[in-house]
């Protein structure tokens, strides 16, 4: 597993180097779960994820890479690590549109299962006051399709005296429709009949964050709840055999 992260590290940083990476914007953030939920799947399984990514303002536009590993503390379970490069322009006051692609590769997975993925995706945001996203993306090697709309807000508590604490809430909801989990041609009839393949799901998100008064940055814990509408034996919860949860979470991002 190294040498692949190594390796994703390289083509990132080659990347990087032909326009300046040290002009660049960076964000370097940790995260741990103590579930692993992702895309509505319930895993069972604690997780961490990591993430690196390097932006520069081109135009009127943004260009940016980065680099992402997901590891999920159960030593059969299968880990992830993600290189993404995205384009994003100011389409209207406070309105970026965002297009991009990633290439995944997958560690530990089990016999039948496909070891990479590539996905594109193009999202619609907007960051200001409440904030709005929504996304659709596709999944070539799983033949996934998915749609994903959240809503963000934060709120300070200086009004209460904690100048460096604020609440920021977040509500999400999405459509994932996966034809061949984990690239398994036939996985319906084969590995799960009886299964749909396509499922809504849903999570609402609550975080105490502080920010750091001496460095550009912050750090957050709070809680979780996510849900979605198969089964609790569906191939996609099947691992942790939930439909719900609710679980506490803990990390930091750095800006620089």
């Amino acid at each position: 597993m190294r040498k692949n992260f190594f390796s994703a590290g390289l083509l990132v940083g080659a990347a990087l180097l032909p326009v300046g990476v040290f002009g660049w914007a960076w964000d370097a953030a940790y995260r741990h779960d103590a579930e692993a939920v992702g895309v509505g799947s319930k895993y069972g399984h604690g997780k961490e994820e990591i993430s690196l990514a390097a932006s520069e303002k081109i135009g009127n536009g943004t260009l940016s890479f980065g680099l992402e590993g997901r590891i999920l503390d159960d030593s059969s379970a299968v880990n992830r690590v993600a290189a993404h490069v995205d384009c994003a322009w100011d389409v209207a006051e406070n309105w970026h549109l965002s297009v991009g692609y990633q290439p995944m590769r997958y560690f530990r997975c089990p016999v039948g299962i496909k070891m990479q993925g590539n996905e594109v995706h193009a999202s619609l945001c907007r960051r200001n006051g409440l904030s709005l996203n929504g996304e659709v993306s596709y999944n070539f090697d799983e033949e996934d399709f998915g749609l994903y709309f959240s809503a963000t807000r934060s709120a300070g508590l200086a009004s209460i005296g904690l100048d460096c604490f604020s609440i920021r809430s977040v509500f999400s909801f999405g459509y994932d429709h996966c034809a061949k989990p984990g690239g398994v041609p036939d996985f319906f009839q084969k590995n799960a009949p009886g299964d749909r393949c396509g499922f809504f799901y849903y999570g609402v998100d609550g975080d105490l964050v502080y920010k750091l008064p001496s460095l550009p940055g912050s750090l957050f814990v709070g809680c979780r709840y996510a849900g979605n509408s198969a089964s609790r034996s569906n191939w996609n919860n099947a691992l942790g055999n939930h439909r719900n949860l609710l679980w506490a979470v803990l990390g930091g991002a750095l800006q620089f």
